[in-house]
């Protein structure tokens, strides 16, 4: 059972990270740019699956600069993904700066967020869902019930 939920937690972790991933190319890049840069990230995301792949066909327990971590192929598999991930995302906060397409400061978005109580929170989040267009109240749904299926095949495969 915890192998089951600490998978989920990863899997949801990961997704988030993604998300804020694609996000940036929105945020960012200008808006004839898009495509180019969206293309990019599909690219270097497939070129990461397969050097993920590739990894674990390796002998990784065996190398020498992993000695410090115990376990075996997943544990330090996992160390690897780890420190490249915490590597990549260091330099991109760095790097980025984000910018509001409302006009918004990030100290008028902070106030508001720090207003907001926990119910608030749901309840705006309610009334977003309540009042998105059909089309993409259906997107969300076929997104939702797509990875609830296809979430038992991650373990199995």
């Amino acid at each position: 059972m915890i192998g089951v939920l600490s998978a989920w937690a990863l899997q949801v972790g990961l997704n988030a990270l993604g998300a804020t991933s694609r996000d940036l190319i929105l945020d960012v890049t200008p808006a004839a740019q898009q495509p180019t840069a969206d293309a990019y990230y599909a690219r270097l995301s497939d070129l990461a699956s397969l050097a993920g792949f590739l990894l674990g066909a390796l002998d990784v327990p065996s190398w020498r600069w992993l000695a410090w971590t115990s376990g075996g192929q997943m544990r330090k598999l996992a160390w690897i993904v780890v420190v490249v991930l915490f590597v990549l995302v260091s330099v991109t906060c760095v790097a980025v700066s984000e910018r509001s397409g409302t006009g918004a400061t990030e100290e008028s978005v902070a106030g508001r967020r720090q207003t907001m109580g926990l119910a608030q929170r749901w309840s705006a989040l309610w009334h977003t869902w309540r009042s998105m267009p059909v089309q993409v109240r259906r997107i969300c749904y076929v997104q939702a019930l797509t990875w609830s299926a296809l979430y038992p095949f991650s373990f199995e495969a």
